[in-house]
This record gives structure tokens, sequence and C-alpha cells, in this order.
């Protein structure tokens, strides 16, 4: 009984149009049947407020586990680096960044994997923060393959749109712009499959600027 009035009040938060990000992270909740009081509390006072609901009463703010996360980090607050222009929306939830559709270069999906913890302050923030380190240098790491991301965490999985841009082409470890290729004026750089760069032989994307990519959805197991 109370399973189906939680599907209830889902359903009633998507015909109000609230953000796809927060309603994955609720979602993953009920199929995991990790949800306790608190959070049922929380999920019906964010129906009873809208769309507009305050930081103070929004479900995206209860972990996986059904316990409260971290706060949100205030709007231009601690955390920024590597998010781009975009930043997060006014409701806290990850938003298309800023000048996004304006973009060059071809729009492609790809995935990136992490841990619960990082995925739900990816959230907070409103987008991806560079690394900086790895293989390719400073950026954020995707794929195209899901089963690459899947490698990756503890069963959090991003989908996303990526404004590739201006892409080089990476598939040596020699290669003379291998964690240079930003400053020689390109987007993205790209390890094809089975060139030899990774053991896994699967494709890989650094992106780096974090504002070129949208999050559409994640999925926790």
């Amino acid at each position: 009984m109370v399973h189906f009035e939680l599907q209830q009040l889902v359903s009633k938060m998507e015909a109000d149009g609230i953000a796809p990000a927060e309603l994955a992270i609720i979602k993953a909740n009920l199929q995991n049947g990790k949800f306790d009081e608190a959070f049922i509390q929380a999920l019906k006072k964010r129906v009873r407020e809208g769309r507009h609901a305050s930081e103070d009463s929004r479900p995206q703010n209860v972990s996986a586990q059904g316990h409260p996360s971290p706060a949100p980090i205030p709007h231009g607050g601690k955390g920024g680096k590597g998010r781009g222009k975009g930043g997060k929306g006014h409701s806290g939830q990850a938003a298309t960044p800023r000048g996004w559709h304006r973009r060059s270069g071809k729009t492609v999906t790809m995935y990136h994997g992490t841990t619960k913890e990082n995925a739900r302050q990816i959230l907070n923030d409103g987008a991806f923060k560079q690394s900086d380190t790895g293989m390719l240098g400073r950026g954020v790491y995707l794929s195209d393959d899901i089963a690459k991301a899947q490698r990756y965490g503890d069963g959090a999985i991003f989908t996303v749109e990526v404004k590739v841009g201006r892409v080089k082409r990476i598939d040596s470890q020699s290669h003379p712009l291998r964690t240079s290729w930003n400053s020689d004026g390109y987007n993205s750089a790209w390890v094809p499959r089975d060139c030899g760069m990774v053991a896994s032989g699967l494709s890989e994307t650094c992106v780096f600027n974090p504002a070129r990519i949208r999050i559409t959805s994640i999925s926790m197991q």
C-alpha cells in the first residue's frame, strides 16, 4: 500500500513537470525498495510545493538509501570548479548548461559511471567537474559505450548528450597531443575502440568544458 501511494506521488510530480534528474533519484529509491518515513514525508511535501519547492524540501536531498544526503551547494559557492558558465538551475537541479544548444559540433549520447555519492554531488552542483588527471589530461571522461561506464563507481550511470565540438583522435600513448589537445584548439579527445590505449579495448572520450555536457537521465543499480 505504501509503495502504491509513493507511485501515485511520483506520477503527480511527473504531471507537474518536476526536473527529470530529480525524478530519476526518486525512482531509483522506489525500484530498490530503499525508502523510509523521512523519505515519504519529504516526497509528500515536495508534491505539495510543486516545481518551485525550496531547497529544504527537495527529495533530491534524500540519498539512494532513503536517508538525508548533504544539502545542495549554494549557487556560485564552493564546488564551482569546472562547471563552465551553465551552473545549476534555480531549482538546484541539473539543467541544460547556458549556451549548450549553440555550441559547435554534433551531439553524441554518452555515459558516465561513478559512485552514488558522487552522482548526488553532480546533481547538486548542476554539472560535472573536470578531472585534473587521466590518460587524456584534464576534462570530463565519458564513453559512447555503456559497458565502459559500468566499469566505474558502484552502479550510478549518467546518460548525457555532448556537444563534442572539434574532436582529436588519440590512438597512441605516445601521441604528441595526448594531454595537450585542448591547448591545440580541440574541444574533445577521442580514444577509438581496440587501438591499444586501454586494456578493455572500449572507446573513451574526454570533454574539456563541462558546459558541453547535458545530463538527460541517471540510473542507480
